[in-house]
């Protein structure tokens, strides 16, 4: 299950949770609220293991655009220093070597472009869960914890509220 859907479960929780009367206080099962944190905390570390996967694979496609580009360059070098030899072919030859450059160039410059924006695009995703997955997670503690001076109310038997 993913961290949104967890964070689902734990506002429905939350939100179906008896009320305190004349507070805004809402009893919930401590259990499933622990039980939510320890999904939540084993679903992050999936998620930072897909983002280090875009950045490695982003890194590898840059890799394989520079390594495409110079081999293109080498390509277009050699062409140009073989035509280099007739006079008049040899200006041609090198008009075309440099334009064959400039496009592996500009296509180089284009795959690393739509790799950076595309691992750009996961993080930033990865960022919006991660921190909305830590404002639920304050969210609950913050709702667990009692006011300050505040008794717990006993629990339905009479006796005090354990942690009291």
């Amino acid at each position: 299950m993913d961290s949104l859907a967890l964070l689902d479960r734990l506002e429905t929780l939350v939100s179906e949770a008896a009320r305190v009367p004349l507070t805004s206080k809402v009893i919930v099962d401590e259990e499933s609220i622990y039980a939510l944190i320890d999904d939540l905390r084993a679903t992050i570390p999936e998620e930072v293991k897909q983002a280090k996967w875009v950045a490695k694979e982003r890194e590898r496609l840059l890799e394989e655009a520079k390594k495409d580009a110079e081999e293109l360059v080498r390509e277009a070098e050699a062409e140009a220093g073989r035509k280099v030899g007739e006079s008049a072919v040899a200006e041609q030859a090198k008009a075309q070597a440099d334009e064959i450059i400039n496009q592996a160039r500009k296509i180089a410059q284009e795959i690393r472009q739509g790799a950076n924006d595309y691992a750009a695009s996961v993080l930033e995703k990865l960022e919006g869960h991660l921190a909305r997955t830590i404002e639920a997670v304050r969210s609950g503690v913050a709702e667990l914890r009692p006011a300050p001076g505040v008794e717990p109310l006993p629990d339905r038997d009479g006796t005090p509220a354990q942690g009291a």
